[in-house]
């Protein structure tokens, strides 16, 4: 993954409903953070919720454990490794301002 732009599609109440495009907008996936159950989990287009990947908003970490490849693919087409660096950065937002991040977006060489 070279980059990513993870936007805020909609929210209601304590659900955030986030398009994720990836390598320029080659890719794109969904993820929904959800304040109540204080987790991050990948989601289908639509914003419904799915158990593939999740990662704690209190903790950081993948529950449960990220076993087998890190090139293992959700629906939407989003590796472990890249929904963790995508999860771990819109937390990362959330704690510094205590709200969801409208938009987050980084560059790698």
């Amino acid at each position: 993954m070279q980059s990513f732009l993870a936007a805020l599609l909609h929210s209601a109440e304590n659900a955030h409903f986030y398009r994720v495009h990836l390598d320029g907008g080659k890719r794109t996936a969904h993820l929904l953070m959800d304040e109540q159950a204080q987790q991050v989990v990948s989601a289908t287009p639509e914003g419904e919720p799915t158990t593939e990947m999740r990662l704690s908003l209190q903790t950081g970490e993948m529950e449960p454990s990220s076993e087998g490849s890190d090139f293992e693919r959700a629906p939407g087409g989003i590796s472990r490794e890249e929904f963790s660096r995508v999860a771990v950065h819109l937390r990362a937002q959330y704690l510094r301002t205590g709200s969801p991040p409208d938009k987050v977006a980084k560059h790698y060489a």
